[in-house]
């Protein structure tokens, strides 16, 4: 997919680029070239579509949600919101650092948009 489609599909699903999102309730999975696919999980996988490049960070989530008020996740956690509320969940700890831009931090996966060939509604 281009930029440009990736951007609308989230923006008319209430989403944009450059923050950590989990695609709750909108997306069952995302499709990729060479039959791979990538199931959306709000308690598990998390996604980065960067700003400047055309990237998918995708970052993956263990253990047991906690509810939260906090509204900064913590070195090592993430802050997932699902169902209405916030959840504070440990990243998982084996994954790489993106020092080029520092709202992405811990990654597991990072794909091109152009590998992306649809975001499928559930």
């Amino acid at each position: 997919m281009t930029r440009e489609q990736i951007e609308y599909s989230l923006g008319i699903n209430g989403f944009g680029t450059g923050s950590w999102i989990t695609l709750e309730n909108i997306f069952k999975y995302i499709s990729l070239r060479n039959d791979r696919t990538i199931f959306v999980n709000p308690k598990t996988v998390q996604f980065f579509f960067s700003e400047v490049g055309d990237y998918v960070f995708i970052r993956y989530t263990e253990g047991i949600p906690i509810e939260t008020e906090l509204v900064v996740a913590p070195d090592g956690q993430s802050l997932v919101y699902h169902d209405g509320k916030n959840y504070l969940i440990p990243i998982c700890t084996v994954g790489k650092i993106d020092s080029s831009d520092e709202e992405v931090g811990t990654f597991h996966d990072l794909i091109s948009f152009e590998c992306v060939v649809g975001l499928h509604y559930k």
